[in-house]
């Protein structure tokens, strides 16, 4: 971002200090930096992709060679920490279809930028 280009890092950042770190960096137990460079957030949007935990499962069943184990995804859900408001998100449902997916990003992606 610092070279004036956009980029897309896809992760999951399951607590909300996970993704302050991706946004502040190591200064994060800085309360006031927070404050301070909250214009830096500006042009970042996370994208949470809401699903339940059944039809997680159900998609992992079907995964080869997939680095997680299907017996984890229960400890997955047990912290996470859904993106507030405050955190320049949206909350996507993943019952629909990756287009659909990709173009209400790419629409809310303007009101972020």
């Amino acid at each position: 971002m610092s070279s004036g280009r956009n980029a897309i890092l896809i992760c999951s950042a399951l607590k909300r200090v996970y993704r302050e770190t991706l946004l502040f960096g190591t200064e994060i137990s800085n309360l006031k930096c927070r404050e301070e460079q909250r214009d830096r957030v500006k042009g970042i949007l996370f994208v949470y992709l809401h699903g339940s935990i059944e039809l997680i499962s159900k998609r992992m069943a079907t995964r080869k060679g997939h680095f997680m184990a299907p017996s984890l995804i229960q400890s997955q859900f047990d912290i996470l920490e859904p993106p507030s408001a405050s955190e320049n998100s949206i909350t996507l449902d993943i019952e629909k279809s990756i287009p659909e997916i990709a173009a209400e990003i790419e629409s809310a992606l303007p009101s972020y930028l």
